[in-house]
């Protein structure tokens, strides 16, 4: 829609600008962009549904049906199956643990004076989870034709750090997009996104020509839709704090904001310390969520208030984000931050949740633990494998480059920066142009908060392609935490142009059958590497190499590697080749973690067996590079 963010951002602002000048009218604009969308479907629909119903009304008058006419009801049949399939999405209950009115009568005593106050629809479930947030759902039972069931989700850390009244402005934002069905509007808005792009995902996995045209609208229609739900939703969310304001007062309102972000940092810091934690104690603590309560007690510093507060206010308004900003939400309820504002905590809200307390907080850190077992686990062994990596390697002599990086990576493991970078900065001393230590060295240095990590990042992305969309992001993320809007929206630029490249670039690569295939001028050496390896395998018969000629990027070289397996007989007769790809791509699995792959360009593999345009390959002159004529025949493969 717009090739610069800068334009795509003061296009919103206009829009901002008009829905605030002329509100109804700007609803109706959204309603009737989403009608519009829905008949183009629906168009299709009826056309197709139409020439079906004439195509069997001549057939049957006729009293003749040929192949032809069967072949093309079929064809048409499917782009409306895909569309009755497309149109009753089902989505998920959110996850939490339910609590029942006579387990916490105090808690529904405050959600049904709210909902008195604010004329909302009844709430179907409470549910408490383990996320610093809270939420209101609306779940269709009939996807786009209604009849919702309302669930509020609540945050258990809210419950543990927020007071009654800072709470209940919590619960009153949430049910307060319900009572102006904001809810309800904004599920239709994302049931009728992910309706239109299944339809297009549908077709184009079935390869009917009908995709293209569902694809050319959509893509010309649903950025000008997502930019004008988007302001509907920021909206939504101004009307929200008012509702709760409404409630509990402008004053606990605003607050409440001040409040969320203190006690956010400290939630982070629990959870920051876990991951510490987590890569010398074996075990994770059976209390991880509950553990919360005393974490959320710290008391912050003036120094620390005063930075968070300060951080907030200097955020600038997103538009990846349908929140407002910090600023903007409490100008829009006209609170003023005190100089002298000094925080009184008063953590009271645990105690709405009654006599079951205990049981509901054991639960959470179950379903955490149940999620969150394995990858503790995952990071205990790394880290433990890593400490003995870097006694191996400190008692070696004459470190190689890779074995410095190898060092580095193991020291970031279990979070000794100082040591890593010393590593880095070894490496990149005799070979500044290591893509790898680049990257990472770069990624360092940001989260110190120093800009020079910007060039690393950027070295790395001219010396390896693949990883500079990686890089870009990045860069823009860290221009983005700093408030720096200028370079942010600049290298969010970067990253857009050049994203659009590598997909194309992917898409070329990935399509070996429609690009021109060449012979390989790879040295002698690394294709004996790669022969050696082949030899592993008793059951390849063979295997060619053979170079792309590639439009994108075309100083990066693309190869491609591919295999044929030595299949039985019974594999012949029936054709089933479900065996020979499994095997293959095992095979290739492993060839892709060879370590002395060479990283200079790109290298493609896929099995020759059963793939159309296989004989486009061995025309190459010297592409077969390996041939074993006693090959033993794949055995079946299980998945």
């Amino acid at each position: 829609m717009y090739k610069r963010i800068k334009d795509y951002k003061n296009y919103l602002r206009k829009l901002e600008a008009y829905a605030s000048k002329r509100p109804r009218l700007y609803n109706f604009n959204v309603y009737m962009l989403a009608v519009f969308g829905v008949i183009f479907v629906l168009g299709f629909f009826i056309l197709f549904l139409g020439i079906i119903g004439a195509l069997i009304f001549l057939s049957t008058k006729s009293h003749h049906i040929n192949a032809g006419v069967i072949k093309l009801t079929i064809f048409l049949a499917i782009p409306l199956v895909v569309i009755i399939k497309s149109s009753f999405i089902k989505m998920g209950e959110p996850y939490g643990v339910e609590v029942k009115r006579e387990e916490a009568p105090q808690l529904f005593e405050m959600i049904d004076d709210i909902r008195d106050q604010l004329k909302t629809p009844k709430i179907s479930k409470v549910l408490i989870d383990y996320t610093y947030n809270a939420s209101v759902s609306q779940i269709p039972r009939l996807g786009l034709l209604g009849f919702n069931k309302n669930y509020l989700v609540i945050g258990l850390p809210f419950l543990y750090c927020m007071s009654k009244e800072q709470l209940k402005s919590i619960i009153a934002h949430e049910m307060g997009h319900i009572s102006k069905r904001h809810g309800f509007i904004t599920t239709q808005i994302y049931i009728l996104k992910n309706t239109w792009n299944n339809i297009v995902y549908f077709l184009e996995q079935e390869n009917h020509v009908s995709s293209f045209v569902f694809r050319f609208f959509f893509d010309k229609f649903l950025p000008f839709f997502n930019s004008y739900s988007f302001i509907l939703m920021r909206k939504h969310e101004y009307e929200a704090d008012k509702l709760a304001a409404e409630v509990v007062g402008e004053k606990i309102t605003g607050e409440t904001f001040i409040y969320g972000s203190l006690y956010y940092r400290l939630y982070n810091d629990h959870f920051n310390n876990f991951s510490k934690i987590a890569k010398t104690e074996r075990k994770p603590p059976q209390n991880p969520i509950s553990s919360l309560s005393e974490s959320l007690k710290k008391e912050l510093s003036n120094q620390e208030i005063f930075e968070i507060i300060n951080h907030q206010l200097k955020e600038e308004i997103t538009y990846e984000d349908v929140h407002p900003s910090f600023k903007d939400r409490l100008d829009a309820l006209n609170y003023k931050i005190d100089r002298d504002f000094k925080p009184v905590f008063n953590r009271t809200s645990i105690d709405l949740l009654g006599r079951d307390t205990r049981a509901i907080c054991k639960k959470i850190d179950e379903y955490w633990l149940s999620f969150n077992k394995d990858y503790w686990n995952q990071l205990y062994k790394s880290a433990k494998v890593s400490e003995k990596e870097i006694t191996t390697l400190e008692n070696k002599e004459n470190l190689t480059e890779d074995n410095l990086i190898d060092q580095g990576f193991h020291f970031l493991n279990i979070a000794d920066r100082a040591k890593a970078m010393e590593c880095f900065e070894r490496v990149l001393k005799d070979n500044p142009n290591n893509y790898e230590v680049n990257f990472e060295y770069g990624l360092l240095l940001l989260s110190m908060e120093k800009d020079e990590g910007v060039k690393y990042l950027e070295k790395a992305g001219d010396v390896k392609y693949q990883c500079k969309l990686e890089a870009l992001s990045h860069i823009y993320s860290y221009y983005k935490s700093k408030n720096d809007e200028e370079n942010a929206d600049y290298y969010y630029d970067k990253y857009t142009e050049f994203s659009r490249l590598y997909q194309q670039s992917e898409a070329e690569r990935s399509q070996w059958q429609s690009t021109k295939l060449m012979q390989n001028d790879l040295p002698l050496k690394e294709i004996d590497m790669y022969v050696d390896h082949l030899k592993n395998y008793e059951d390849i018969e063979k295997a060619y190499l053979v170079k792309a000629d590639v439009k994108y990027f075309s100083k990066y070289p693309c190869y491609y590697l591919a295999i044929e397996l030595k299949c039985g007989l019974m594999n012949k007769i029936n054709q089933d080749h479900e065996t020979c790809q499994l095997r293959c791509n095992q095979i290739l699995a492993e060839f892709r973690h060879l370590k002395e792959i060479v990283k200079a360009y790109d290298l493609f593999y896929f099995p020759m067996n059963y793939s159309p345009g296989g004989g486009k390959i061995k025309k190459i002159a010297n592409s077969l590079i390996y041939e074993n004529k006693h090959a033993k025949a794949t055995k079946k493969i299980k998945r």
